[in-house]
């Protein structure tokens, strides 16, 4: 089974997000020094949950799990967490939400709650991350530390005697929904085997990079000693200025997401600019020189990620933010365009946008995008610039951790009265 580490079906990516400067390959090798097993579609510990009993349960001792078992054990499932008002994370919910007033739930190849269920569902989504932690194999069986896990899923003398008839069944309903209702409510409320699920998943498993250990402790750290809503930029300053083991690489990271943050916001103005001449588009950028600490802003170096094409694009974003530092608008854009040039042609297309005859030529355009104001750069750069981050697979990192009820443990250890 290949590993996938980014959105594996391109009809689910937000429209227009294809990534034109590259930034991808440079914010990912950087993360997966963070977080080497979540995605930024991982992000869900209901499914992990769902995904591993799925896989458990669609297997025997002697095989790996038939893909057209597991099919039928999803949808059923997201039907369920639905109806049950839980719907967050449930892949293929739009789908699923059209049906929910029905007594029963259709199931098999004709009742796909994704178009493509297989590879947009838990199936190819979520099996990378349980493969890397160590929860399951290459062929999707399940390791001795996922049974083990599994079975402390199942453990409360569940009633699984609907299971041989969700394998052949055209719908469930009566007293086997009845049954499978009650099965999810269970597995959603097993909190000590969510807990450790969470545990293996976010402290990497045996082959976790060097520091995801470390992030894992100061996410802990973090989520108690932060107001709700902080997300992946807060915390990589948080471990700026918290931890002596990844502290200084995390102040490398959050250079590195203001250089790509300030590429992105200028790319996206220039994609509404068609046919706007070169004076007016840098007259419209001098506002970006009150950038906070911009004489000073700098791309660091990673040698800890080895991939040659991400050193060669962190090179030109490199000499862009050098260009910019120094207040040299009409080079910085030009060395972004060269950038995204180089970019479009190694993917086999054409630059979305270049300079001709002193002026912008959009082939690709979208609607403009307005620059950060004054008030967003000296007084609320922090709040408006976390709303940009690239996120590292930090966001998903906290996603499961809070999902897991960590928080609720932190507050009873720290004041057990205040926690019911």
């Amino acid at each position: 089974m290949p590993y996938f580490f980014t959105l594996l079906d391109e009809s689910l990516r937000p429209r227009g997000s294809r990534d034109p400067l590259g930034a991808e390959l440079i914010w990912s090798g950087a993360g997966r020094e963070l977080v080497g097993n979540l995605t930024t579609v991982t992000a869900h510990l209901d499914n992990f949950v769902f995904a591993l009993l799925g896989l458990h349960l669609a297997s025997d001792d002697r095989s790996a799990p038939e893909w057209r078992h597991f099919q039928r054990f999803e949808q059923v499932t997201g039907h369920v967490r639905v109806r049950l008002g839980k719907p967050d994370g449930v892949l293929g919910r739009r789908r699923i939400q059209e049906r929910v007033s029905t007594d029963s739930i259709d199931l098999g190849p004709r009742a796909k709650i994704l178009e493509n269920q297989r590879q947009a569902g838990m199936w190819g989504l979520y099996s990378s991350a349980l493969t890397v932690t160590g929860l399951i194999k290459e062929d999707r069986s399940l390791t001795a530390a996922g049974r083990r896990l599994a079975e402390q899923f199942l453990a409360k003398g569940t009633d699984l005697a609907w299971l041989s008839r969700l394998w052949t069944a055209q719908s469930i309903a009566g007293n086997d929904l009845e049954a499978i209702t009650h099965f999810v409510r269970q597995m959603l409320s097993s909190h000590k085997a969510r807990r450790e699920l969470a545990n293996q998943l976010l402290t990497g498993g045996e082959k976790a990079p060097l520091w995801q250990k470390e992030v894992y402790d100061q996410a802990r750290q973090f989520l108690q000693s932060t107001p709700a809503g902080a997300g992946a930029r807060q915390f990589l300053i948080h471990l700026k200025n918290h931890s002596s083991v990844v502290g200084e690489f995390a102040s490398r990271v959050e250079k590195l997401d203001n250089a790509l943050i300030l590429a992105d916001v200028i790319f996206s103005m220039l994609l509404g600019k068609h046919g706007v001449g070169e004076e007016k588009i840098f007259q419209a950028m001098e506002g970006l020189l009150d950038w906070p600490q911009r004489t000073e802003m700098r791309v660091p170096h990673f040698p800890e990620v080895h991939n040659k094409e991400l050193h060669t694009r962190l090179g030109r974003l490199r000499e862009f933010v050098m260009a910019f530092a120094a207040g040299d608008l009409a080079k910085a854009t030009g060395l972004l365009l060269n950038h995204h040039e180089k970019v479009a042609i190694q993917r086999g297309g054409v630059a979305w946008c270049f300079w001709e005859n002193g002026k912008l030529k959009v082939v690709t355009s979208e609607h403009a995008k307005p620059l950060p104001g004054k008030q967003d750069l000296e007084q609320r750069f922090g709040d408006w610039a976390a709303k940009r981050t690239n996120g590292f697979f930090l966001t998903s990192f906290l996603a499961v951790l809070a999902q897991s009820g960590i928080t609720k443990q932190i507050a009873a250890q720290t004041n057990p009265e205040a926690v019911t």
